[in-house]
This record gives C-alpha cells, sequence and structure tokens, in this order.
C-alpha cells in the first residue's frame, strides 16, 4: 500500500495537482489546484481495485460456478516408431512393425537380439530391455523388463511361418506396461526373425 501511495504521490506531482500526507501518515490525501478540494487516495483507485477484484466495497455474493466433471487424465504408454534397423540388431535378431507398410518402410516398434537384449521407444524415448528367461525369445512368450523397473515388455507371438532357410515371418501383439503408473498399450505387430 505504502508502495501505491508514494506512486500515487509522484503521479500527483507530474500532472500538476497537489498531494499531501495527513499528519499521521496513514492516509495521503490529493488536493487540486482548481477547486482545492480533498479527496482520500482509495477513492481514487476504487476502479482499478474493482477490476482487480480487491475492492473494499462489498461484493455480491459470486455465483456458483459449475465445473462440469472432467475423468481424471490416465498416464498413457504410447509405443513410438523406431527408423530403421539399429546396428546393435543386425545379424540374428526380431524385428517388428505396426502393419506390412510399415515393415517394409523399415519403421520398427521393437528389435530383439535373439537373445536377452531388446529395445523399444515408449513416449519418445528409447528403452533398453533385458528379457526375464533365457532362449530364444523369438519363441518365448516372457517378458522384458528395462533396468530401472519402470518398462514391461510381453511379445505373444501367434502365428509363425517359415519364409526362408534362416527366417521366419511372425505375426503377434506386444503388451508395453508402465510398472509405476500401471498404465499399458497392446500393439498388434508383424515382422521378421532371422539371421
Amino acid at each position: 500500500m505504502r508502495y501505491l501511495q508514494s506512486l500515487v504521490l509522484g503521479l500527483c506531482v507530474t500532472v500538476l495537482v497537489g498531494c499531501h500526507e495527513d499528519r499521521s501518515g496513514q492516509e495521503a490525501i490529493a488536493t487540486t489546484n482548481q477547486a482545492d478540494q480533498e479527496m482520500p487516495i482509495d477513492s481514487i483507485f476504487e476502479p482499478v481495485r474493482e477490476k482487480a477484484g480487491t475492492s473494499n466495497r462489498p461484493q455480491e455474493p459470486e455465483q456458483e460456478k459449475v465445473i462440469t466433471s472432467l475423468e481424471p487424465q490416465k498416464p498413457s504408454v504410447e509405443v513410438d516408431v523406431i527408423n530403421g534397423y539399429l546396428d546393435d540388431f543386425r545379424g540374428c535378431a526380431c524385428y517388428f512393425a505396426r502393419n506390412q507398410e510399415e515393415l517394409k518402410q523399415e519403421k520398427f516398434i521393437y528389435f530383439n537380439d535373439y537373445q536377452q537384449k531388446a529395445l523399444v521407444s515408449i513416449n519418445g524415448s528409447r528403452i533398453s530391455l533385458v528379457g526375464a528367461a533365457k532362449g530364444n525369445p523369438s519363441t518365448l512368450n516372457s517378458p522384458y523388463k528395462d533396468s530401472k523397473g519402470h518398462y514391461e515388455v510381453t511379445v505373444t507371438i501367434q502365428d509363425s511361418q517359415q519364409t526362408g532357410d534362416e527366417v521366419a515371418s511372425k505375426k503377434g501383439t506386444l503388451m508395453v506396461k508402465d510398472l509405476k503408473t500401471g498404465a499399458s498399450q497392446s500393439v498388434p505387430f508383424v515382422g521378421e526373425c532371422g539371421c
């Protein structure tokens, strides 16, 4: 309040209006040179206070605001595309895409190295995973987890057909679960495993 009073006193001098404080220093009084009328500074700022909602005047009771109920936003898990083959997964590996077109365009959602290592992209971040069971992960439906214990990824193979000497096409479902929030996403895939 003192700051406002100082500001008003400075403004009054600038616009050629005389200002002074009463002897108690409690209220600033503005007087005009023309009419020499005294007016409390508070009354000058009343319209500004009303706009800001800090008026000293009694206010009308506020209308009750009705807010429509919004469902709380559930945390989401979004499996993203990784473009192209990755050097860490050359040679014997599995690589899956959401559909045949993305498979041909090399837009993958999952890689594994036929051992214990796998990779997915979740919510824009690449997540390295380790398989829980030993053996060929292209035939096991065991979960993979990241090192921080945040995500679990399960590959379920629903169809496998030999397409070459050391290559098999795969169809199935990739289930990604955020272990901290419980959010999950199930993504159907097509892909290949081979050497």
